[in-house]
């Protein structure tokens, strides 16, 4: 992932500010609505969820610079944990669509084709960490 791809998710984050909770939320709205049966994982609402993840996004975002140092052996370290937890590769292959339409939604005009292709690139880097951390290994692609 290039700096001014960086540079791109780390400004449109910022961008979302406050509602950066709202992309959260909106993510897991779409994808339950497109993967109905995952909802069963989530006993309790998503709400605790949506909160989670609007933090390890901040987190993945403000060390987006220093990948190997910070975001990586973090998000080996919370594919670890989500393999216990029994998510699966087809999961964060399936992820990345509803959370991309989340972003593009939250951003509006801002939605830009490079801003997407940022946004995919820190999907991809970040959910390869992921699979690798759980031992899954990063040979399925993207889908979205």
């Amino acid at each position: 992932m290039g700096m001014e791809q960086m540079q791109l998710v780390i400004d449109t984050w910022k961008k979302l500010g406050r509602s950066a909770r709202n992309v959260s939320e909106n993510f897991y709205e779409r994808l339950f609505e497109q993967n109905p049966a995952l909802k069963l994982a989530f006993r309790f609402g998503y709400e605790e969820a949506a909160e989670k993840l609007t933090y390890m996004l901040s987190f993945a975002v403000i060390n987006l610079r220093r990948p190997e140092e910070t975001l990586l052996p973090a998000a080996r370290r919370l594919g670890r944990l989500n393999a216990v937890m029994g998510v699966r590769a087809e999961h964060y292959d399936v992820a990345a669509a509803p959370l991309l339409g989340a972003l593009q939604n939250a951003l509006g005009p801002d939605w830009t084709p490079e801003v997407e292709s940022a946004w995919k690139e820190f999907y991809s880097l970040a959910s390869g960490a992921l699979k690798q951390g759980a031992g899954i290994g990063a040979e399925s692609g993207m889908t979205a």
